[in-house]
């Protein structure tokens, strides 16, 4: 049995353990499509590497006729294969980008859906993703870790839809979505001021401040429950906040420079 044989006979649900190609998921999909294609030594084939074996000319022997034509028989049908992988993995609303009658092979399908979702489609998306980076907000006691990710990950998308997002604006969109309380005001004017102003030492920034304040938090909470001795606790409470008022002068100092 050859290789496009065991293609055709391997199980085709194999190809679509990912959601399918819809109008907003294409970066994703691509991705794992992409993949799928590889591990089925599909994907040299849609790129364009590996080209279609031409006709056998009038000169060659009828041995080396039936050599050419199985090496191209052999080729049309992993083509095919990769098409009917690309194809099956597409929402119905899909379906009428890849069935067009100038879609002869599956390097065609692939760049018409290309074209379709990161070229035009994109161009209109950019501008929401950009909407959400600059919109979205931090809530105080949330985790800043998840935070940072998320503005992380609208960035990777922006970039890959073609957008151009320069690292000081993404830095700026991690300090603006800060919550505007008193406290967190104090946090981003030092911010601003920073002379290398990049998101990996604004996120490192703010990553230190959210566990300084987590671990403030945790040792109030801890004097407030002294249980059976009032003036101990309140004593302890009043040293815990003087301790904290000047580790939060020490940290807002640490900012500038």
């Amino acid at each position: 049995m050859g290789p496009a044989s065991e293609l055709l006979s391997s199980s085709s649900s194999d190809a679509y353990k990912f959601p399918k190609l819809t109008g907003s998921n294409y970066v994703s999909w691509s991705g794992n499509m992409k993949s799928t294609l590889q591990s089925k030594y599909l994907w040299l084939i849609v790129t364009g590497d590996e080209d279609c074996p031409p006709e056998p000319d009038a000169t060659a022997t009828a041995s080396e006729k039936r050599t050419i034509k199985k090496e191209r028989l052999e080729w049309l049908l992993r083509d095919q294969a990769a098409m009917g992988n690309i194809k099956g993995a597409c929402e119905g609303s899909q379906i009428p980008f890849v069935e067009k009658d100038s879609i002869t092979t599956s390097q065609k399908m692939w760049e018409e859906l290309k074209k379709v979702h990161q070229t035009s489609l994109s161009k209109v998306n950019v501008h929401y993703l950009f909407e959400e980076l600059y919109t979205r907000k931090y809530l105080d006691g949330a985790s800043m870790d998840e935070h940072i990710a998320q503005l992380l990950n609208l960035s990777h998308q922006i970039n890959n839809a073609g957008g151009k997002l320069k690292d000081e604006h993404l830095a700026r969109a991690m300090v603006l979505s800060l919550p505007k309380t008193p406290s967190w005001e104090l946090i981003k004017i030092p911010l601003f001021e920073l002379t290398s102003f990049t998101s990996e030492l604004v996120s490192t920034k703010l990553l230190q401040e959210a566990n300084r304040r987590t671990h403030e938090k945790s040792g109030t909470e801890t004097a407030l429950f002294v249980k059976g001795k009032p003036n101990i606790g309140r004593v302890a409470t009043a040293s815990r906040r003087a301790e904290n008022r000047k580790r939060s002068a020490i940290a807002v100092a640490e900012w500038v420079t």
